[in-house]
C-alpha cells in the first residue's frame, strides 16, 4: 500500500508524512466513530482528542505498524456494529483479512475480538464473517502465489528467529525511571513540564495498561453496560496479543482501546462532562509542552539530499553528516549502493536504491543464510559501496538481551564476511565506506 502510493507521489519527505497524516487521520476518524457509537455523545469527542496528543507520538516514523493499527481499529468499529447489527458481517470479515495481512499479532488481535464479542454475546452471521475473511485473504494473497516460498520464509521462518530476540517482558523499570527523572532537582521547567506530561501519557499507555482493561472491563459487565462492555472485550483482545514485545512505543499502537476504555469509565462518573474538559485542557497543554522540548533540544541540523533534519545527538548529527558528504561525492541520486547493517534512512534521505530484498540486516536477527543470500547479490549487481554504521552493543543488550561483548564479535565477523571482496576506502570504527575491489578511484 505504501509502495503505491510513493509510486503515485514519490517517496520524498513530503509524500512520507503526508501519506502517515493520512493514516493517522483515518485512524482518528475511526476512534472518533466508535467513541460515537459507544459513549455519551459529549464525551465522543475525547479519545480522539487524546489520539491526536498522545498516540501519534509514540511512535513517529511511518511504519507498517501505523497500517496494522488502521486495519485493526476497523475490525473494532466493525465488531462494535456487528454485535448490534448483523449486516456488518462482511467487512468485518475483510478488515481481518487486512489486518492478519499486514502484520501477524494485530490479525491475531483482531480475530480475538470476533471470538470474544461472539462468545459474549452470540451475535448472528458468523459464518459470514469466517467467509469474508477466507476470500478476501485469497485475493489479498494471490498475487503472492509465484513467490509463496519467499513469502513463507519471510513471513513465518525468519519471524520465528526474529521472536527469539525480539522479546521484553512487560516491567515497569523505564516508566517509573521517567517519572523520577521528571521529579528530579535542577530540571529546567520546560523539560519538566514536558516530561511529567510523558509520564502521564506512558502512565495511560503503559504504567496502568493492564489495570486498564481488566478494570475497564469488569466495570462495564457489573454495571451491565453491552456497548461499554465491547469496548473491553475488544481491548482484552488487543492486550492478549500483544505478548512478545511489551516495551512503550509497541503497546502504544494498541493506546486508541485504552483511551476509549478510559472514557468509558469517565463516562461513568458524576460531573462526568466537566472531567473531561479538564482532562482536555490537560492534554492539549501536555501536548504543546512536549512539543515546545523538542523545538529547543533536537537543535542540530542534519543536512541530506531530501531536506534539512534535527536531532539532539551530536554523534548521530556526525555520522549522517559524513555520510551525506559521501553520497555528494560518491553516490549519484538513484544510485544503488548498500547500507549496512541498520541505516535503511539512508536510502530514503540520499535517494539510493537497496540492493537487497530486505531493509536491514542486524546481527543475530536475520539468519547467515540470508547474509549469505545479500553478498551474492552484491556480487551479481556489482554494488560498488556499501556503507557501515555500526550498532552500540551496549545498546544491543539492553535491547535484545544479546551480551556486548559477543555481539560486538559476531557483528565484527558478519561485517567482515559481507565486505569480502571490498576494500575500506574511508572512515573508521562505527562508520565506514567500502568500495569493491578494482572499483572506480
Amino acid at each position: 500500500m505504501s509502495a503505491v502510493f510513493f509510486a503515485l507521489l514519490g517517496s520524498d519527505r513530503l509524500a512520507t508524512r503526508l501519506l502517515m497524516a493520512l493514516v493517522s487521520a483515518l485512524s482518528g476518524l475511526l476512534i472518533y466513530a466508535i467513541g460515537r457509537r459507544t459513549l455519551p455523545s459529549r464525551l465522543a469527542y475525547l479519545p480522539w482528542l487524546l489520539w491526536c496528543c498522545g498516540g501519534l507520538t509514540a511512535f513517529p516514523i511511518l511504519s507498517y505498524h501505523w497500517w496494522s493499527t488502521l486495519f485493526t481499529l476497523s475490525t473494532f468499529y466493525l465488531v462494535v456494529r456487528w454485535r448490534e447489527e448483523p449486516r456488518f458481517a462482511l467487512p468485518l470479515g475483510a478488515a481481518l483479512a487486512l489486518a492478519f495481512w499486514t502484520l501477524q499479532s494485530d490479525g491475531l488481535a483482531s480475530g480475538l475480538m470476533i471470538a470474544f464479542v461472539w462468545i459474549r454475546y452470540r451475535c448472528s452471521g458468523l459464518r459470514s464473517v469466517l467467509a469474508a475473511a477466507v476470500g478476501t485473504s485469497l485475493l489479498l494473497w494471490a498475487p503472492f502465489l509465484p513467490v509463496l516460498g519467499r513469502v513463507w520464509q519471510q513471513n513465518f521462518l525468519d519471524l520465528l528467529q526474529h521472536l527469539s530476540y525480539n522479546h521484553h517482558a512487560y516491567n515497569w523499570e523505564s516508566w517509573l525511571g521517567l517519572g523520577r527523572l521528571g521529579f528530579s532537582a535542577g530540571v529546567p521547567l520546560l523539560a519538566r513540564g514536558a516530561i511529567l506530561s510523558n509520564f502521564w501519557l506512558q502512565t495511560q499507555t503503559y504504567g496502568l495498561y493492564y489495570i486498564t482493561v481488566v478494570l475497564s472491563l469488569a466495570v462495564f459487565e457489573k454495571f451491565r453496560q453491552p456497548r461499554l462492555a465491547t469496548l473491553g472485550w475488544c481491548m482484552l483482545a488487543w492486550a492478549a496479543a500483544n505478548g512478545n514485545r511489551q516495551v512503550v512505543s509497541y503497546l502504544a499502537f494498541s493506546c486508541p482501546g485504552i483511551f476509549l476504555c478510559e472514557v468509558g469509565l469517565l463516562s461513568l462518573l458524576p460531573h462526568k462532562n466537566r472531567l473531561a474538559l479538564g482532562w482536555a485542557a490537560c492534554e492539549i497543554v501536555g501536548a504543546g509542552l512536549r512539543v515546545g522540548f523538542l523545538q529547543s533540544s533536537w537543535n542540530l541540523p542534519i543536512a541530506t539530499r531530501a531536506g534539512v533534519y534535527w536531532t539532539q545527538s551530536a554523534g548521530q548529527a556526525g555520522a549522517i553528516d559524513q555520510a551525506h558528504q559521501w553520497s555528494q561525492r560518491f553516490f549519484p541520486p538513484g544510485s544503488t549502493v548498500l547500507s549496512y547493517p541498520y541505516f535503511c534512512s539512508l536510502y530514503t534521505t540520499e535517494n539510493l536504491r537497496n540492493p537487497l530484498r530486505v531493509p536491514v540486516l542486524t546481527p543475530y536477527l536475520y539468519s547467515r543464510k540470508e547474509l549469505e543470500d545479500a553478498r551474492q547479490m552484491l556480487e551479481q549487481k556489482q554494488v560498488e559501496y556499501i556503507v557501515y554504521l555500526g550498532l552500540d552493543p551496549q545498546a544491543m543488550q539492553e535491547s535484545y538481551g544479546i551480551p556486548a561483548e559477543e555481539y560486538r564479535q559476531r557483528a565484527e565477523e558478519e561485517l567482515q564476511f559481507i565486505t569480502s571482496g571490498y576494500r575500506l576506502l574511508e572512515g573508521q570504527g562505527g562508520l565506514r565506506l567500502y568500495q569493491r575491489v578494482g572499483g572506480a578511484r
